[in-house]
């Protein structure tokens, strides 16, 4: 018998798999999925907004990957710490609470320099 899997599970993997597409993005490797935002977020900014904002950091801050993550205070937000070529850049993202669990927000804070 298998033990039991936290309701939360899916979301948390969902978080991730939507971490990933954002980082995929960022270091210009793909462009976000046409569906990763959520109606109200998209409302605020579109992915042609997005990949143009990214492209921008890409360009100051040069390529990046994930070194850390801080779990939020539910299953919905996590933040990650990139490190880039020129510094470190925290980035919070959070997610729908159910499938299709796209991005409701999304803020990139500022560089840390080295």
């Amino acid at each position: 018998e298998s033990a039991p899997v936290p309701a939360q599970m899916p979301q948390a993997s969902a978080l991730v798999q939507r971490f990933q597409s954002f980082l995929i993005a960022y270091n210009g490797n793909g462009a976000l999925p046409p569906d990763s935002l959520a109606p109200q977020f998209a409302q605020q900014l579109s992915l042609d907004q997005i990949q143009k904002i990214l492209a921008g950091l890409r360009g100051n801050v040069g390529g990046c990957q994930a070194v850390g993550r801080m779990q939020g205070s539910d299953a919905a937000g996590a933040s990650f710490l990139l490190h880039c070529e020129k510094g470190y850049m925290p980035v919070s993202i959070n997610i729908e609470p159910q499938a299709p669990f796209r991005i409701t927000g999304l803020l990139i804070q500022p560089t840390f320099w080295k």
